[in-house]
């Protein structure tokens, strides 16, 4: 993993926790968990697999994906890297 990877992770890993923090611990423990069951993955793994990230996160929370969605985006925006992770937003907010 080169060093922009790196980054794309932990810029992952920071947009999710958040955004699953404003629901509670609990909710990001139970998708951390799943990440690690379902796929022996971590949330900054999912900067290469996002599909595992909106799979659990669909059967987890259900309607209230698009607003964990937004909270990502905004975090995204709010660090300046709207752009940067772009695709990685486009795999999670596909049908």
């Amino acid at each position: 993993m080169d060093s922009h990877e790196g980054s794309k992770s932990d810029l992952v890993t920071i947009a999710v926790e958040y955004a699953l923090l404003q629901m509670g611990t609990p909710e990001l423990e139970k998708v951390k968990s799943r990440l690690k069951d379902d796929y022996n993955a971590t949330v900054g793994d999912c900067v290469d697999h996002p599909e595992y990230l909106k799979k659990i996160l669909c059967d987890l929370f259900g309607y209230c994906y698009q607003d964990i969605l937004d909270d990502i985006k905004q975090v995204f925006q709010d660090i300046g890297v709207k752009d940067q992770m772009e695709e990685f937003y486009i795999v999670l907010r596909t049908k």
